[in-house]
């Protein structure tokens, strides 16, 4: 197991960290990429490269759900009981009721392409910083899914992160798989909380 490495980090600069990851993304074609910030400004106490891994996974199965012509936005909410949300909706075609209670398993996929381990993974994330993730819609053009942390700066972490599966090999089908050339720019994206190269998406739902 891993101690999260905290840091102060605003919603505004995650957004920023997923804008630069996906631009090629979006200049070549693919679904547009929206942020709503909602919340841009709002201090939160967390492991940036960690947190900013666990968004990429989302946003990742989003785009490519929502497919060229598709939108994407990612939404950032100041909650009432002083907690934070991210959410990432896009405008896919869904997912099969049959699928849903078993998105967050290890290696649960529908696509060969997928490995079914990102939002396993972003769960883990998720969960270390004391947070939680879930699946808020899942309907034909609208599917949500939404991160909630714990507000300002008293974040404190729940547990260390948990040692990750062994292998990544690729299990039968993914639900909601990342694009060839999205994985291979992802498989880049930095797991460190500073800015720089990005070395972190996780091959798709």
């Amino acid at each position: 197991k891993r101690e999260l490495q905290l840091e102060d980090v605003t919603a505004n600069q995650l957004c920023d960290d997923l804008a630069e990851l996906f631009a090629a993304e979006q200049e070549a074609g693919g679904a547009s990429l929206e942020f709503v910030r909602g919340a841009a400004d709002a201090p939160l106490r967390l492991d940036r490269g960690e947190l900013r891994r666990a968004l990429v996974n989302l946003v990742q199965n989003a785009l490519f759900a929502a497919g060229p012509g598709g939108h994407v936005a990612v939404l950032t909410v100041r909650r009432g009981d002083g907690g934070f949300a991210f959410t990432v909706r896009d405008d896919g075609p869904g997912i099969p009721a049959e699928s849903r209670a078993r998105l967050f398993e290890p290696y649960f996929t529908t696509k060969s392409a997928g490995t079914g381990l990102g939002l396993a993974i972003a769960r883990r994330i998720v969960e270390a910083h004391g947070g939680t993730i879930g699946l808020v819609r899942a309907d034909p053009g609208c599917t949500e899914f939404e991160v909630v942390l714990p507000g300002g700066g008293g974040l404190r972490p729940s547990a260390p992160l948990s040692a990750e599966p062994r292998s990544h090999r690729a299990k039968p089908g993914s639900t909601r798989s990342a694009q060839p050339g999205t994985r291979a720019r992802i498989a880049r994206a930095a797991t460190s909380g500073r800015p720089g190269p990005f070395r972190g998406g996780d091959g798709g739902l």
